[in-house]
């Protein structure tokens, strides 16, 4: 609300109304210089009713008091009703009712001298049967600071509701970027443990082995600190439309960085938001060797764009700023002519188009992520069934993020060398997920005689347990799906989920 001076264009109106709707009311009861003068300070006493409405009732009731007794006039006074309703709005309950009560005896004075004027009597004239019907007149003022005390409470609810809604907001918000972290992280790094511990048990018999293995852990991690950097561009997207495509638009097509040839793998790239209206999507392919290159816009190669494996496919190369397509550029090698030499390295990340914000692997990249699981020593197979379906993108993600945090659990907690089995399923409006393992072989008898394996204790030398099963049911039911999860009687785990599909979402 705009501000004269200190005080408020609407509190500066309503005292330029009630003093005009005064001197029109005392006016037409007579030209009584005592009630005219009592007509200016209530007014002028309600631009301090948000801030001192104590006060103001005071002189507001002051003022009335002293005109009944004064004054043959029985002008109303407008006022008096803001002022009360001010203090029912702006006090605490305890104050304004103190207040109330304070103003019951003061206006039911008022009251009963306005009545024996009116009758011609005097205060000797008074009988107990006068009293009565002033002390009901009286009670209007407390009716009028409930009437404050209502809206002050019905304010509060709701900026108290709106305080709630903002808290499960940012709660919501929380949990899923827990979910996409654990997700992300909990797979990799499982994923690097597995592989720097297998590399340092065949380091002395198989060296190449060993660093095949850490190659692919060193690759893995590439891959996560990849994921990483696109979660922070999805909390910073704002920024990153702004400063980014602009910049690699006015490179030119293809660009690469200046520096020699660069040779050898490279680091992982990231994924970029495309500004609007640009067809094209965007991939860096990082450093290599002794130069940098950047891929062009709107690669168009196909390779892998799953977590934590090697991708011999090919990247695609740089078509120039805003070229159709989108790349993937995900587990080959991208390469970029430009200015400085042409740079080539193995990109990463994927260009997401059409999945930004829900990490762009559904049901379509469940093949490649089994097959690292097999890759990890996961003896993996992957089932379908029914006639596959395009899938609404919440689904979608989810189906392939229910599939890699079983296949983690599964190497954390039945290890190296068990069976796991994963089946999808396509039915009518609905897709069904599951995935079974038959634990590690050495514990199969004692799982059996348990009747459940303990999801809180990791095979010996694994990672502690975590969230996953937590952060699988919460995208379940963000969907409206159904999750069951739990240990099988004849050893090992289960997980299955049915997330409904509708056509119209589809």
């Amino acid at each position: 609300m705009a501000a004269v001076g200190r005080f408020r264009v609407s509190d500066l109106a309503l005292a330029g109304v009630v003093l005009v709707l005064n001197l029109s009311a005392q006016a037409a009861q007579g030209h009584s210089a005592a009630g005219y003068a009592l007509v200016g300070p209530p007014a002028l006493a309600l631009l301090l009713r948000r801030e001192r409405a104590l006060a103001v009732l005071a002189v507001v009731a002051a003022c009335d008091l002293i005109r009944a007794a004064a004054t043959a006039s029985t002008a109303a006074n407008v006022a008096t009703l803001v002022a009360l309703y001010s203090v029912g709005r702006y006090l605490a309950p305890r104050v304004a009712w103190a207040a109330a009560g304070a103003a019951f005896p003061v206006y039911g004075a008022i009251a009963l001298l306005t009545s024996l004027r009116r009758q011609g009597r005097t205060l000797g004239d008074v009988e107990a049967f006068d009293l009565v019907p002033t002390g009901a007149v009286a009670l209007w003022p407390v009716f009028v600071v409930l009437l404050g005390q209502l809206v002050r409470l019905n304010l509060e609810l709701r900026e108290r509701r709106r305080a709630e809604v903002a808290d499960a907001a940012v709660r919501a918000e929380r949990r899923r970027i827990a979910r996409e972290l654990h997700d992300v992280v909990a797979h990799h790094i499982t994923t690097m443990h597995a592989l720097i511990g297998g590399a340092r048990l065949t380091l002395a018999r198989d060296p190449r082995l060993a660093e095949s293995s850490l190659t692919d852990a060193e690759r893995a991690g590439r891959e996560a600190l990849a994921e990483m950097r696109h979660l922070l561009r999805l909390l910073r997207a704002d920024d990153i439309t702004v400063s980014s495509a602009p910049a690699r638009a006015a490179a030119g097509p293809g660009t690469a960085a200046a520096g020699s040839p660069g040779a050898g793998p490279a680091e992982a790239g990231t994924a970029v938001r495309p500004e609007a209206g640009s067809d094209g999507s965007t991939a860096d392919a990082g450093r290599a060797g002794g130069g940098t290159g950047a891929a062009g816009t709107a690669g168009d190669g196909r390779g892998a764009p799953g977590l934590g494996g090697p991708g011999p496919r090919s990247g695609g190369a740089g078509t120039g700023a805003g070229g159709p397509g989108a790349g993937d550029g995900a587990g080959g090698p991208g390469s970029g002519d430009g200015a400085g030499g042409p740079g080539s390295g193995d990109g990463a990340a994927r260009a997401e188009s059409g999945h930004w914000g829900l990490g762009g692997r559904g049901v379509a990249e469940l093949g490649e992520l089994v097959e690292r699981a097999r890759g990890m020593g996961l003896a993996a197979r992957l089932e379908t069934r029914g006639e596959p379906v395009a899938l609404p993108r919440a689904v979608d993600h989810t189906v392939y993020r229910i599939v890699q945090e079983a296949l983690t659990n599964t190497r954390k907690y039945a290890g190296t060398g068990a069976r796991v089995a994963v089946r999808v399923g396509h039915e009518p409006g609905a897709v069904e997920v599951e995935v079974v393992d038959e634990g590690p072989a050495e514990d199969r008898a004692q799982a059996r005689a348990r009747g459940r394996r303990d999801a809180s204790a990791a095979v010996p030398g694994g990672p502690p347990g975590g969230f996953g099963l937590v952060g699988m049911a919460e995208r379940v039911a963000m969907c409206g799906g159904d999750l069951r999860s739990g240990a099988r009687p004849e050893g090992g785990f289960r997980v299955w989920a049915r997330l409904p599909v509708s056509r119209e979402t589809a």
